[in-house]
């Protein structure tokens, strides 16, 4: 059964189970997620909520966070709890009922990951780095950076260019390759806001017979981006690296596209 983006449980469910009797609990019932959990027991999700793997990584997180919270148990895993040694019976008792939570509600690949494993907060961190740095989860982070990068984010354009290839190579390590015009048109995209004259130019050279590479693109950029700054002697012998807005100059390039648009509201 599945409801609005909430998770319900009755706070008094959790006493009906042996051993959980004179257990505090949070008193509210309405917690964020996916689905409706199951009355009757609110140590563990439904099945199909429980972790298998990266696939379901961001269905399963917020459905453990708010079972452990409606137990009174999240800072047994989010909190600053002290080592075993030092901690009282009762954060003891807690980090195990955690434990028992966080593994009920793991299978398959995922359970796996947990063997050996008693802490609850080791636990947690160990599947979120299993599932995040991994799987799906990792593909639509990176393919979600790829596609919203902008040079106006990076100090330099070898940065920015560098930062474009590490992107592109995840995607590939992912079995996701990115086509060589794909590639193109993204990195245009990137570039649009802070160069857009030079990104029309690039945009007309793909159009013709014989298209630019993206090296040469990148290089080109590069170029377009010096030219606007060798004009300023003061500068240093690495001036050009920088974006002319972030150095706080506008070279001549900059300046001609400026009195193009002038001329051309004055027309």
């Amino acid at each position: 059964m599945r409801t609005r983006n909430t998770i319900r449980v009755s706070p008094a469910s959790e006493s009906s189970r042996p051993g959980a009797s004179g257990q505090d609990h949070t008193p509210s019932s309405m917690y964020d997620s996916t689905t409706v959990v199951p009355e009757k027991n609110t140590l563990f999700l439904p099945q199909e909520l429980k972790l298998s793997g990266p696939s379901n990584w961001e269905q399963f997180s917020p459905a453990q966070k708010a079972i452990l919270r409606i137990n009174g148990l999240e800072d047994a895993v989010f909190g600053d709890y002290p080592p075993e040694e030092q901690q009282t019976m009762d954060q003891k008792t807690r980090a195990a009922k955690a434990a028992v939570s966080i593994r009920g509600n793991c299978t398959g690949e995922a359970l796996s990951q947990l063997v050996g494993i008693e802490n609850p907060q080791e636990m947690y961190n160990l599947l979120q780095a299993y599932c995040i740095g991994t799987g799906p989860v990792l593909l639509q982070t990176t393919l979600y950076q790829f596609i919203r990068i902008k040079t106006s984010s990076y100090e330099t354009i070898p940065q920015f260019n560098v930062d474009f290839e590490r992107l592109a190579k995840l995607l590939l390590e992912q079995k996701e390759p990115i086509s060589d015009t794909l590639k193109k048109v993204v990195y245009l995209t990137a570039c649009e806001n802070e160069y857009p004259d030079w990104t029309a130019r690039q945009r007309a050279l793909l159009r013709s017979e014989h298209p630019p590479t993206l090296r040469s693109m990148q290089q080109d950029l590069i170029d377009e981006n010096r030219s606007s700054d060798d004009d300023d002697s003061h500068g240093t012998a690495s001036t050009y690296w920088a974006h002319s807005k972030k150095t706080g100059r506008k070279g001549p390039t900059a300046r001609k596209q400026e009195a193009s648009g002038r001329r051309r509201g004055q027309g």
